[in-house]
């Protein structure tokens, strides 16, 4: 489903714009860590300990990409 759909139209320029990408990296974030919360930490073994760090530090990655394209657009 197209993100629009899903949340409205977005601001594209200016601080709101920021705030709401900073409020929707906030919401995947907190979807993401109560996922891994929700499983026994005990149980984890290290594949799973190392997966789940890749996991978090892929998807930081990938909002901090996300953010420096769409201020690169802004600027064109």
């Amino acid at each position: 489903m197209d993100l629009k759909k899903q949340v409205g139209v977005l601001p594209m320029e200016g601080r709101i714009a920021d705030l709401f990408l900073f409020i929707r990296s906030l919401y995947y974030f907190f979807l993401i860590l109560r996922k891994f919360f929700l499983i026994q930490v005990e149980s984890f073994t290290s594949n799973k300990r190392r997966l789940m760090v890749n996991l978090f530090s892929q998807m930081m990655i990938a909002v901090l990409f996300l953010n420096k394209k769409k201020n690169l657009k802004r600027k064109n």
